[in-house]
């Protein structure tokens, strides 16, 4: 019964009540101008028997009323404010901060919208001085006051005034707040700077608001060290704590309170009894005995009985050396016998265990094995030539022979061979194999390391090298071989004497061209492409070089006939229907001449088109004559022209007209 009464004392100690209070728990001057702003704390004990909230309406918030400076110039601003007799305030729960800033001049810190309900439930409420909320007056006070001024019950309040009504003073001022039911006293109030009875504030502080802000850091809000002069804006905090101990302190208040559960855990052994509220207990369960706090909360012991009836057991310890058993070191086999307790202090087993030390004559045995590269043994990779010891061990697991092992471990032999290479077609080169050990090539006779080889097509050459253990070292040797063809090709091999031969080179490899023949007709002997223009008719023999990025060489060749120029061009036929094509008959002509005479005849002989001395052709004949279009038919020409030269040559033909 001493447990149950000390749990009901530590409960009644750690719920006691604390009256609802509304607290200033900080207020600023703001950086500039009016930035004004008062932050609240509704303080109070939640209990079990539903108190969780404060009724707040017609609680005052005033500047300097008189009490701590009734004279002029004391920061008595003409009126004060106070909460409206609205529902939202009637039960404004524990821990709940109130902020009221000025609109007219709003601080740029609180950035949180408007929330004079606490609709969003995060326990803040924000809202203007001049909010439907809010009410006020100013009539009352006025400078001069009085140190005993009482809040007038008859004050006729309406809508709240602006911020002016509370202005703080930046020589001197107070923050007050006024419980309705006491007018005449501060329930909270800090003063600061010149008031001339700043002491008898609650919180007093001297220095001056100007561009200040003072806040409290913890829950000690009587007490004037726990509160902060700080500077606006880098120490304000508008609608949150202020420090890490008063969040603490606030979101504490929001934490509704319950009865204490307490739980005791303890054993007895068959036959034994336990005595728990006024009962002799003997059968393992759950016990409760319940009473109230002075909360009015329920709180509950729960006392865990268990009924032990505790077991023997037996056991062996097989060891080949010294055994050590509950602290105790033993050389010799043997009968312990040891008993365990349940967690909670009863015997729940008898322990009898047998010691047994084994006693064992050892053997050494030595082995060798042999390997290339490495040697896995029982699991563990080796690469070097090494002793290992490998234990077998008795039935009883004590080491009964020790077993040597020399690992004979040979390392791959090392060919040294040329690196890849690259030959042309038709040679031949020499592979040279080198190693501390006879070399040998595939295909060739044993012992030579020097083979000569003239592959057509890459190959690929093994050598190998083998040691005392047959272990293989093997190396290989691309050869790649490089078939290079040179091809040529010409824009036509039938050329006429002034008319441009385009010459084209190309492989499939990437190569360079050495050179061109006959070397007259080429001053550049390096192009892979060439124009050539012939001016006389005969025959041509081009022949090129070339040798490509691995100096491989091919040469290509062609012949190009060369024929007369064909310098004029008439058409055999023309058919003037209007579509844009062929509609004109006219002579072409692939150098410039003179026209001496073009005429036009008809089936008859008459002429019907002509063109003299140095007359353009223009477009030619359009297949009309004096305006009208001429029969489908068979139509004459004669044409005589000259050349640059001044040589004239004449031509004579038929050609038809179709549409």
């Amino acid at each position: 019964m001493k447990f149950r009464f000390l749990l009901l004392f530590l409960s009644l100690c750690s719920l006691f009540s604390e009256a609802q209070q509304l607290i200033i728990n900080e207020f600023s001057q703001g950086a500039n101008g009016a930035q004004e702003y008062i932050e609240l704390v509704v303080v109070g004990q939640r209990n079990c028997s539903g108190d969780s909230c404060a009724d707040l309406r017609g609680w005052i918030i005033d500047d300097n009323n008189g009490w701590y400076g009734a004279a002029g110039g004391q920061g008595i601003a003409p009126g004060h404010i106070r909460f409206s007799n609205s529902p939202n305030w009637s039960c404004v729960p524990y821990g709940s901060i109130i902020l009221l800033y000025n609109l007219g001049d709003k601080n740029p810190v609180i950035t949180m919208p408007d929330d004079p309900t606490d609709a969003n439930n995060d326990h803040v409420y924000v809202l203007p001085s001049v909010s439907p909320f809010i009410e006020g007056t100013v009539a009352t006070p006025l400078s001069p006051s009085s140190t005993g001024y009482v809040y007038p019950a008859g004050t006729a309040y309406t809508a709240s005034p602006a911020w002016n009504a509370i202005g703080l003073a930046n020589t001197g001022d107070a923050v007050i707040v006024v419980d309705p039911t006491a007018p005449g006293t501060a329930h909270h109030s800090i003063a600061y700077g010149n008031l001339l009875n700043a002491s008898a504030a609650v919180i007093s502080k001297t220095v001056a608001g100007g561009a200040r802000n003072y806040y409290l850091t913890n829950n000690q809000y009587t007490l004037s060290a726990a509160y902060n002069v700080g500077n606006a804006p880098a120490d304000e905090t508008p609608g949150a704590p202020n420090s890490a101990a008063n969040a603490t302190w606030i979101n504490g208040m929001l934490t509704n309170v319950s009865g204490v559960d307490n739980h005791i855990y303890t054993c007895i052994e068959q036959g034994d009894k336990y005595f728990f509220n006024g009962d002799s207990l003997t059968v393992g369960g759950v016990y409760l005995d319940t009473f109230s706090t002075s909360a009015g909360c329920d709180s509950i012991i729960h006392l865990h009985l268990s009924v032990f009836t505790p077991v023997v057991v037996s056991g062996m310890i097989s060891s080949c050396q010294p055994v050590t058993f509950n602290g105790v070191t033993y050389t010799t086999s043997t009968v312990v016998q040891d008993t365990l307790h349940a967690a909670l202090g009863c015997d729940s087993a008898y322990i009898y265990m047998q010691i047994k030390i084994e006693t064992v004559v050892t053997s050494v045995t030595r082995d060798t094995l042999h390997g290339c590269q490495n040697i896995v043994f029982k699991g563990v990779p080796y690469t070097t030539s090494q002793v290992v010891t490998d234990t077998i061990k008795t039935p009883g697991g004590c080491d009964s022979i020790y077993r040597r092992v020399y690992l004979h471990i040979l390392p791959t032999p090392q060919i040294t061979v040329p690196p890849e290479l690259t030959i042309c077609r038709g040679e031949t080169t020499t592979l040279t194999a080198t190693a501390a050990l006879p070399v040998s090539w595939d295909g060739f006779p044993p012992g030579q390391q020097t083979i000569t080889v003239s592959p057509a097509q890459t190959t690929v050459y093994v050598a190998r090298a083998a040691n005392e253990l047959n272990c293989e070292g093997i190396a290989t040797v691309r050869v790649n071989v490089e078939h290079f063809v040179l091809s040529l090709q010409a824009s036509t091999l039938e050329a006429e004497i002034g008319v441009p031969v385009t010459l084209t080179t190309s492989a499939a490899q990437a190569f360079t061209v050495t050179s061109w023949e006959p070397g007259a007709l080429f001053p550049n002997q390096h192009a892979t492409g060439q124009k050539v223009t012939y001016l006389k008719k005969g025959r041509s023999r081009i022949i090129v070089t070339a040798v490509s990025e691995n100096n491989c060489k091919d040469t290509a060749e062609l012949d190009i006939i060369i024929l007369p120029s064909s310098e004029i061009f008439v058409p055999t036929a023309f058919s003037p229907n209007g579509d844009g094509m062929n509609d004109y008959f006219v002579p072409r002509f692939i150098r410039d001449h003179k026209i001496v005479d073009f005429s036009i005849f008809n089936r008859w002989g008459q002429r019907i088109y002509n063109r003299a001395y140095m007359q353009q052709l223009g477009d030619g004949w359009d297949g009309s004559y004096n305006g009208v279009k001429c029969d489908l038919g068979t139509y004459y020409y004669t044409l005589t022209v000259e050349n640059l030269q001044g040589e004239q040559q004449t031509l004579k033909g038929d050609f038809a007209l179709v549409r």
